[in-house]
């Protein structure tokens, strides 16, 4: 999943060295989150119905860790955004920056992972491959009904969309709109898997891997990195804190998600 800022870390946030430092905050509750996501996906497979019958599930462990990645990305952005208000920088140059940095972190495991599996001959869905490639895994999930071969990589494709696009919203728009832009987004993946539960589709696999069913835990971790700002010191207290406590029931209010 996602780290960060200047240097993307699995342990959080890290300053890179430049000839002008920024200040970064370390959260190292982070690392605790991402523990406990990870337990419940270890869970899920290893336990079984006995994990499941618990009332959680695999689920909610991506959840989570669309929250964490919704927090650390807004956090890098919010950075990013900082330099182009003072003119440091242009925003431009700071998009070149992240999808630089998003794409050195995350495309050489990934293409070595699927080019390994085609030359071991794994790959019989040259139609899913292909899917694989272009990071739409999520997508054919939706179209096809079917996870298909390393369906688990639709979370991934999922935050890449959004990767995508987020930037140019938090670069682009004024800063008073992001909240009321994230509140929106929020309210929109509810309900969109609402319509999905009323008309008793809400189990396809599109209520569940689209990148608009998951825009309210991606915007939930990304109103967290907007606490921080101005007004919000009290906030940001609270979190460095109690940060735990405040994130475990975001992934668990979320209703009308399939497990």
């Amino acid at each position: 999943m996602s780290s960060l800022v200047q240097q993307p870390l699995a342990g959080g946030l890290k300053v890179e060295a430049t000839s002008a430092p920024t200040q970064v905050q370390y959260w190292p509750q982070i690392n605790a989150l991402r523990v406990l996501a990870v337990a419940f996906v270890l869970g899920d497979h290893y336990l079984g119905y006995y994990f499941t019958k618990t009332g959680f599930s695999g689920s909610h462990g991506v959840y989570l860790f669309f929250v964490i990645s919704g927090f650390l990305i807004t956090s890098i952005l919010l950075s990013y955004r900082d330099e182009v208000d003072t003119g440091e920088t242009s925003v431009g140059g700071q998009l070149k920056r992240f999808y630089a940095r998003r794409s050195l972190r995350i495309f050489p495991i990934y293409y070595l992972t699927l080019f390994a599996m085609m030359a071991a001959g794994q790959f019989k869905d040259a139609d899913n491959f292909l899917w694989l490639l272009t990071y739409t895994q999520n997508i054919y999930a939706a179209i096809k009904g079917d996870w298909g071969q390393l369906g688990h990589f639709w979370s991934l494709a999922t935050e890449e969309q959004f990767y995508l696009v987020w930037p140019l919203v938090v670069l682009l728009a004024p800063r008073k709109s992001l909240v009321w832009i994230l509140v929106g987004a929020i309210a929109l993946a509810i309900g969109f898997r609402l319509e999905g539960a009323l008309t008793g589709q809400g189990g396809e696999l599109a209520y569940y891997t689209l990148p608009i069913a998951s825009l309210d835990t991606l915007g939930l971790g990304a109103l967290l990195a907007l606490a921080p700002l101005d007004r919000f010191e009290t906030a940001r207290a609270m979190f460095r804190k109690y940060g735990v406590l405040l994130l475990l029931p975001v992934f668990l209010i979320i209703p009308l998600r399939p497990t």
